[in-house]
């Protein structure tokens, strides 16, 4: 209807600041949302998103980090990570994407090395690209 279109309209929402930032609502492709700092966090089915209110978006916003913290099993650097996928098995999570870990291999013990190793980079090839060249003068 008319009046179920111009709500949606209405959106995104913002809900109120949590730790500093800025809490919206809003419908993307995947359904209802809340973004908070650089994150997207789902609402139930049960949320609507012209009427959750801002203690829901608290609660939704620390069940997501809660979560989150259980799958980062060590994190070596922004771009390297040993974290579980979706069904629990450890991988090398490196420059955002996923390398298998053997399975009888202790996640826990492995070092940057290994990891690096794991996802198929090569340690003195990484530092030499690193190093730039000046032109010379002709």
């Amino acid at each position: 209807t008319l009046q179920q279109a111009l709500k949606l309209l209405e959106l995104p929402r913002t809900v109120g600041e949590y730790e500093g930032k800025v809490m919206k609502v809003s419908v993307g492709r995947f359904g209802p949302y809340i973004a908070h700092d650089g994150k997207f966090i789902s609402l139930k089915k049960t949320d609507d998103p012209m009427t959750v209110t801002y203690e829901r978006c608290i609660e939704l916003i620390k069940e997501k980090a809660e979560k989150d913290s259980k799958n980062l099993i060590r994190e070596f650097s922004d771009n390297l990570r040993i974290v579980r996928d979706r069904w629990g098995h450890p991988t090398v999570w490196y420059k955002r994407k996923y390398y298998k870990i053997a399975a009888q291999t202790d996640p826990t013990t492995l070092t940057e090395a290994d990891c690096l190793k794991i996802a198929g980079v090569d340690v003195e090839k990484e530092a030499a690209k690193a190093k730039k060249t000046t032109a010379k003068k002709k």
